[in-house]
């Protein structure tokens, strides 16, 4: 299957891999609103009031399901809740912060300590272990792959994204000159790791960071490794879902979104990771 992105081959944790993904929203980012089903945002007296207006008669103890079922065009009064429009708007402000000079060099820091952060060197050790369990149980051939910038975001003069929405695999499955799936890997520690075997599904925390991938990458098939040494793997196949479209949709909106925020604030140019900080035009 071909790809609804570009492809960038470059190592991932690189200063490059860094600059790109800096510039927009990426799978690591990804909130549970994304994939969040909306919701009604009228009340039972509003629903009420709008089926009067509609002439539509309803029985007055009726509960708010049944009141919904009766409108012709219930799509108009649907979204997200308030707590997922907060994080929302709170995601995109702090992809704003990323194209200032301090935004950079916070972002910077940030990335420099994780360096030593424990959980995250072992997952840098691991998580090639986990892609070779993957590919010895599955029988598939893992690709290794830099990052994926979806075809709507906006490129520069160069072939680089200024802004939109990206994913960095942890792999992708070739199907002769195309692929057929996408790779997620994990290596949680043996409690966690317990815990999802217990449950034998998708974790819950990286089904959104899934159905991201599957969003950008066009791709119709996502496989999950979660692994930790001396215990059994979970290995989850998620196939394209509403779940993806719902993400999709976001991820347009949330773009959209940026770019009227964006507009507010005044044109602000990208600037680079690195000793010599410069401002854009």
């Amino acid at each position: 299957m071909k790809l609804t992105a570009k492809f960038y081959e470059i190592e991932q944790g690189s200063e490059a891999w860094l600059n790109l993904r800096s510039q927009l929203f990426t799978a690591s980012e990804g909130a549970s609103w994304m994939i969040e089903e909306p919701k009604c945002k009228l009340t039972v007296d509003e629903l009420k009031a709008e089926l009067s207006d509609l002439g539509i008669p309803f029985i007055k103890s009726a509960s708010k399901a049944v009141l919904e079922a009766l409108i012709p065009d219930l799509s108009k009064f649907m979204g997200l809740s308030s707590v997922s429009e907060k994080a929302r708007i709170a995601l995109i402000r702090r992809k704003m912060a990323m194209f200032t000079t301090e935004g950079q060099l916070r972002a910077a820091e940030a990335n420099r300590k994780l360096e030593f952060n424990f959980d995250i060197k072992r997952g840098n050790e691991i998580e090639p272990i986990a892609r070779q369990v993957y590919s010895d149980e599955m029988g598939f051939e893992v690709v290794e792959t830099g990052f994926l910038a979806h075809e709507s975001c906006r490129f520069d003069a160069a072939g680089n994204p200024s802004h939109g929405f990206g994913c960095s695999p942890d792999g992708l499955i070739p199907d002769g000159d195309e692929w057929s799936h996408g790779l997620e890997s994990k290596a949680p520690c043996p409690e966690k790791m317990m815990e999802w075997l217990d449950d034998g599904v998708l974790p819950s925390e990286h089904e959104t960071q899934v159905h991201f991938s599957m969003a950008v990458s066009g791709l119709r098939r996502w496989d999950f490794i979660g692994y930790c040494p001396q215990l059994p793997p979970l290995i989850v196949t998620t196939l394209w879902s509403e779940k993806t479209d719902r993400c999709l949709a976001a991820l347009k909106s949330l773009h959209a979104n940026f770019l009227t925020y964006r507009a507010k604030l005044g044109k602000l140019g990208p600037v680079i990771v690195g000793e010599k900080m410069e401002v854009g035009v």
